[in-house]
């Protein structure tokens, strides 16, 4: 079958589905930091900017994760309209 490295990462499918289901969240950053030293001038870092659009509060998991949450039917509870989704994106 020829190699299986993805020639853009430099990973085969065996370590990527290892690290998709590792754990090990400090040993990852330490692979991925190594990883863009061998693919990058080491002295150039770029990074990601990530939205995460929070549609709405309402929410059915009682969990200590974020402070926003409201149960189903809150009265301060919201939906955003897609015409507000589309202007944060």
């Amino acid at each position: 079958m020829g190699d299986l490295r993805n020639p853009t990462v430099g990973l085969t499918k065996q370590q990527a589905i290892e690290m998709l289901e590792s754990d090990d969240l400090v040993g990852l950053g330490m692979e991925a930091h190594q990883m863009r030293l061998q693919k990058n001038d080491p002295r150039v870092v770029t990074y990601q900017i990530d939205r995460n659009i929070n549609y709405t509060n309402f929410c059915t998991e009682y969990c200590s994760f974020c402070a926003f949450y409201r149960p189903m039917g809150a009265k301060d509870g919201y939906i955003l309209s897609f015409e507000t989704i589309y202007k944060k994106i």
